[in-house]
């Protein structure tokens, strides 16, 4: 296990839900990267910043917006899902209201994504407008370190996220 695993288990401990292997085997487009992350490191099931994920029993593989994707979780508002092709992270409306956001170019990045905000959250909350300009772009110069495409589209979800911080919205 490397020092990002780790990271992250130690992140959530006692939180991660571990995915039996056959479980998965039924998704056969998820790739093996992805369906390592959920048998042996997990997803936090009681996390409620940001992304409220799914356990085994509600996580779906469903079309939306006339592709497959394997639905892990939703932000209180879009469904949270894995591009059956890419394995790619998105966003999705099912309603079709918001448009589809790229999240991250995988689990592991979504991760860690999660992992930085949070350790940077009680910072978020309580400085002021003079200061969150200089934590947001500690928070922009640590995602590029993790997963540039994530920042590169200023409509994709981790951009919206920083700039709803900016102008106070969270």
């Amino acid at each position: 296990m490397n020092e990002y695993s780790r990271e992250i288990i130690a992140l959530w401990e006692g939180l991660l839900q571990k995915f039996p292997h056959d479980s998965l085997n039924q998704y056969s487009s998820l790739n093996e990267t992805t369906k390592q992350w959920f048998t042996s490191i997990g997803v936090p099931l009681q996390n409620e910043v940001l992304i409220n994920f799914y356990g085994l029993d509600i996580v779906q593989e469903q079309l939306l917006l006339d592709e497959s994707f394997f639905i892990i979780g939703d932000d209180f508002g879009t469904k949270i899902a894995i591009s059956n092709n890419e394995n790619e992270i998105y966003s999705i409306d099912i309603t079709g209201e918001l448009p589809k956001r790229f999240i991250n170019s995988g689990i592991k990045e979504l991760m860690k994504f999660l992992g930085v905000y949070i350790k940077h959250l009680p910072q978020l909350q309580e400085v002021d407008d003079d200061e969150v300009e200089v934590l947001l772009s500690t928070l922009k110069k640590a995602f590029l370190d993790v997963d540039p495409k994530a920042m590169e589209d200023e409509d994709s979800w981790w951009r919206v996220i920083l700039e709803q911080h900016e102008i106070g919205l969270m």
